[in-house]
C-alpha cells in the first residue's frame, strides 16, 4: 500500500535514475521534433511533379531526374512522371530505360495513356518493328482519339506501306482536327498510287522487312517498289517467300504474277493466278493481274473482260485504264478506247501537276496556289469530286476572298455528296 504522501514507485524510480530518463526523454523529445519537422517539410507528390517539369523545362536535366526519381520511388505508376522520366532517359540516348518508363504508364488516365502508347509506338518505328508500332498507335487511338499524332504518323506508315483503305481512314480522321497539309492531299490523290519517294521508301521497307521478316504489308509494299524500279527478279523472289508464308493470300499471288509477267514468264504467272481465282469480291490486285496475264497472251476479249472489273474498283489505276483501251481499241471499239486514253492523259497531267506541287512546297517560301488549283481543275475532270473539293478548300485557306475558288469548291462538294447519298442507296 502506498501511504499518503509517500511518492508513487515509478516517481520514486524516476529519482533515483534521474539522469538516464533524462537523457530516454531528451531522445524521445528530439525524435517526436524531427518527424513532425520532416513532415512539414517534406515535399508532397504534386511539388515533386512540378519541380521535376520545371527543371525539364529549364533543360536541369539532372535536377528534373532526381525530382521524378522521388516522386516514383513513392508512386511508381504517376503517369506523368513516367512520360517525363522515360523523355529524359530517351534524350540521354537511353531508349531501353525510356521503353521501360513508358510501358509502366497505365491505360487510366486515357489520355495520358494514349500519349504512353503512341511514344511506344514511336520507338517501334524507330527500330523497324512496323507491325508493332502500328498496334501501339491503334491503341493509341484507342485511348485518346482526339491526340492527332497518332493518326498522322499511322497515316505515314500506312502511306509507305501502300495501303489505300487505311490511309484515307486516317486522312479523314486527321480532316476532323485540322485542314490537310499539301503532303496529305498528295497521299489523298495518289492512294493506290506509289505516291511516296522511292528513294527513301525503298530502304525504310527493307529495314522493315529484316527486321520482321513476317510483316506482310511491308512486303508486298516492297515488291511493288521494286517492280515500279524495274527490279522485277528481286520483287519476284520476295513475293515468292511471302507467298510460301501466305499461300492462300491472294494479294499475295496476284502481286507475284504480275512480277512474273514483267519477267515474260507467263507459266509462272498463270501457275500463280491459280491461287488466286478471278471471282466477285476478289480485290482489284487480282482482277489487274488476271487482265494483264490474258492479254499477255494475247487473248484480248478475256483481258478486257477482267480489266473492266478492275477499272472499275479503281478508275484511277493507270496501267489498268491504258490497258483497258489497248483492249477496247484491239476489239474494234475505237470511240470507248479513246475514252480510257484521254483518262490516262489527264492522270499524267495531274502527277505532273503534283510533282510540281512536292517541289514548290519544299523549295519555295510562297504556296504553289495556282498549281492547286490546277489540280482541284483536273480532278473534276477525272470526276473525283471530293478531292477537288479538298484542294479548292487549300486555295481558300490561302485565297479567302477568291470568289472563283469558292464556288468551284461549292460545286465540287455538292457533287461529291450526291455521289456519295447514290452509293449509299445501291
Amino acid at each position: 500500500m502506498i501511504k499518503t504522501g509517500e511518492n508513487p514507485p515509478v516517481l520514486h524510480w524516476l529519482q533515483r535514475h534521474r539522469p538516464a530518463w533524462l537523457g530516454l526523454l531528451i531522445v524521445i523529445l528530439a525524435g517526436s521534433a524531427w518527424i513532425g519537422w520532416h513532415r512539414f517539410i517534406r515535399p508532397t507528390d504534386a511539388q515533386l511533379l512540378t519541380a521535376g517539369i520545371r527543371f525539364t523545362d529549364r533543360g536541369q536535366k539532372e535536377q528534373a531526374i532526381e525530382k521524378f526519381d522521388q516522386l516514383l520511388q513513392r508512386n511508381p505508376h504517376e503517369s506523368m512522371a513516367l512520360l517525363y522520366r522515360g523523355q529524359l532517359a530517351r534524350d540521354a540516348g537511353d531508349v531501353q530505360a525510356a521503353t521501360e518508363f513508358w510501358k509502366r504508364v497505365p491505360d487510366e488516365p486515357a489520355h495520358l495513356g494514349g500519349t504512353a502508347r503512341f511514344l511506344e509506338g514511336t520507338l517501334l518505328l524507330e527500330a523497324n518493328r512496323a507491325r508493332a508500332a502500328e498496334a501501339a498507335f491503334l491503341k493509341a487511338i484507342e485511348l485518346n482519339p482526339k491526340y492527332v499524332k497518332s493518326h498522322e504518323r499511322l497515316l505515314k506508315l500506312y502511306a509507305a506501306q501502300l495501303r489505300p483503305p487505311d490511309i484515307k481512314h486516317e486522312l479523314d480522321a486527321i480532316h476532323q482536327f485540322r485542314p490537310w497539309t499539301l503532303d496529305e492531299l498528295y497521299e489523298l490523290v495518289y492512294l493506290t498510287e506509289l505516291s511516296t519517294n522511292k528513294a527513301k521508301t525503298i530502304p525504310l521497307l527493307e529495314k522493315f522487312v529484316k527486321a520482321d521478316p513476317d510483316d506482310l504489308n511491308s512486303a508486298l509494299a516492297l515488291a511493288r517498289y521494286y517492280l515500279r524500279d524495274d527490279r522485277a527478279g528481286e520483287a519476284a523472289g520476295l513475293l515468292r517467300r511471302a507467298a510460301g508464308q501466305n499461300p492462300k493470300d491472294a494479294t499475295t499471288q496476284a502481286y507475284l504474277a504480275e512480277a512474273l509477267l514483267a519477267q515474260w514468264d507467263l507459266p509462272g504467272a498463270s501457275e500463280a493466278l491459280s491461287r488466286a481465282p478471278a471471282e466477285p469480291g476478289a480485290p482489284q490486285c487480282v482482277w489487274k493481274s488476271h487482265g494483264l496475264f490474258w492479254i499477255a497472251s494475247g487473248d484480248w476479249k478475256q483481258g478486257a473482260v477482267c480489266l473492266e472489273k478492275a477499272f472499275h474498283l479503281n478508275p484511277n489505276d493507270m496501267l489498268v485504264c491504258f490497258k483497258f483501251g489497248l483492249a477496247m481499241r484491239n476489239m474494234g471499239e475505237a470511240p470507248a478506247a479513246k475514252r480510257y486514253f484521254r483518262r490516262v492523259e489527264r492522270l499524267k497531267d495531274l502527277r505532273l501537276v503534283m510533282i510540281e506541287i512536292a517541289e514548290r512546297a519544299e523549295n519555295e517560301t510562297s504556296p504553289p496556289v495556282e498549281k492547286v488549283f490546277d489540280a482541284g481543275r483536273l480532278l473534276v475532270k477525272l470526276d473525283r469530286n471530293q478531292e477537288a473539293a479538298a484542294f479548292f478548300e487549300q486555295v481558300l485557306a490561302w485565297r479567302p476572298d477568291d470568289a472563283t475558288a469558292r464556288d468551284q469548291f461549292a460545286q465540287a462538294s455538292r457533287r461529291s455528296q450526291s455521289s456519295a447519298a447514290n452509293d449509299g442507296g445501291r
